[in-house]
């Protein structure tokens, strides 16, 4: 049994029905799929700290997963089974946010995939859903010093980069980071997810893929 980590922030306590529903369904499917899902709901405001706590506590709890979920975010359960089964140590599901899928994939004649599993290697994704394994939780915990926060301690895998947070996202911040441990990020473009305020519009990260590749 694979336990794994979701962490979410809700700085107003609250989460969106499309994502309560998404969560419970993928809970009543996970023991089949050999998966024990911990869920934890976090109040900070500060996205860079979300990361840093999550990191921290699957650290602490030796536990094999953690995966990122933004509380507006709705998707399919096996989607989220497949992402916490997948043999990459960090992968991401493609959100739709309305616009465009929040991820940046870099040149598309040279996209480096894997012929295997057809998950796909990207430059960076949101942290609105994406995975880290065990591998990349001790790296990370391991390369980064401690701070207190909260009154616990917590490794500061994020802090020291405050310089560039005017330029650079916290998901780019995050892909840097597993850069400099040695790690790639990928996305199976068989996977989608939605922010529940853009629910209906569910477009096809896939068939956009195609596309560009024409």
């Amino acid at each position: 049994m694979r336990n794994i980590l979701i962490v979410t922030p809700t700085p107003d306590e609250n989460v969106s029905a499309y994502y309560s529903s998404s969560l419970a369904q993928s809970v009543k499917i996970s023991e089949r799929n050999n998966i024990n899902l911990l869920s934890v709901f976090l109040r900070d405001n500060s996205e860079h700290m979300v990361v840093n706590l999550g990191i921290t506590l699957a650290h602490d709890e030796k536990l094999d997963g953690v995966v990122f979920i933004n509380r507006e975010v709705s998707w399919d359960p096996e989607n989220l089974m497949s992402l916490c089964s997948t043999g990459k140590d960090a992968a991401a599901i493609p959100v739709f946010d309305g616009n465009s899928f929040t991820l940046e994939l870099g040149e598309i004649p040279r996209l480096e995939e894997d012929d295997n599993t057809g998950e796909i290697k990207v430059q960076s994704a949101s942290t609105d859903f994406v995975y880290l394994s065990s591998r990349v939780i001790s790296k990370l915990c391991e390369t980064h010093p401690e701070i207190s926060y909260g009154g616990r301690t917590v490794k500061a895998i994020m802090q020291g980069a405050e310089c560039f947070n005017q330029y650079f996202s916290t998901s780019d911040l995050l892909a840097y980071r597993l850069r400099e441990a040695g790690f790639g990020l990928w996305v199976n473009p068989l996977h989608n997810a939605y922010k529940a305020s853009r629910i209906l519009q569910t477009p096809s990260f896939s068939e956009g893929l195609k596309k560009l590749r024409e």
